[in-house]
């Protein structure tokens, strides 16, 4: 979106962030790290030389989430050789799943939509970027049938489906 905006191609008063999400750490299902997040926390020691799974952070914003929240509790260089990087965040879940990797980083509703996974800890909210998905008309596009889009996407019943599936809602 800042990449539209920055380029004019957005409307910039219909602009708004309707939903955030978590940053969490998966395990396969019955497995456990033994290993709480926070500031330095051993999660190479957890891994014991094991992968730890992510989406790509060159070019996927949810590795680069999780990138910047190890950066920020100061263990990202101890598991940077350990990280086996996914196309996508929906990639790195599977690798858990598998159990091709010990564990991973994804999104709190990625990790929600399987029972495969379970969830060892949620990354502090203060440790990487606000996990944001904003909603803006286009420019040149803004005709009634984008509004009334616009406003259902932003309306209670569309709301109530966002937390159905894990969403914050803003």
């Amino acid at each position: 979106m800042d990449y539209l905006a920055t380029r004019k191609l957005i409307e910039p008063a219909s602009r708004v962030s309707v939903l955030g999400n978590s940053l969490v750490l998966v395990v396969p299902k019955g497995d456990t790290l033994g290993v709480a997040i926070g500031p330095n926390f051993d999660l190479a020691g957890a891994l014991k030389g094991r992968r730890l799974s992510l989406a790509d952070p060159t070019g996927v914003p949810a590795g680069r989430y999780a990138q910047a929240a190890l950066t920020s509790l100061g263990v990202w260089k101890n598991v940077e050789s350990l990280v086996v990087r996914g196309d996508n965040v929906r990639a790195a879940l599977t690798f858990v799943e598998r159990k091709e990797a010990a564990a991973g980083i994804v999104y709190a509703t990625d990790a929600a939509l399987t029972d495969r996974v379970d969830i060892a800890g949620t990354f502090p909210a203060t440790s990487h970027p606000p996990i944001s998905y904003p909603l803006a008309i286009i420019v040149n596009n803004d005709s009634a049938e984008a509004r009334a889009f616009r406003d259902f996407l932003l309306s209670a019943p569309a709301k109530a489906i966002y937390r159905r599936y894990g969403f914050a809602v803003r």
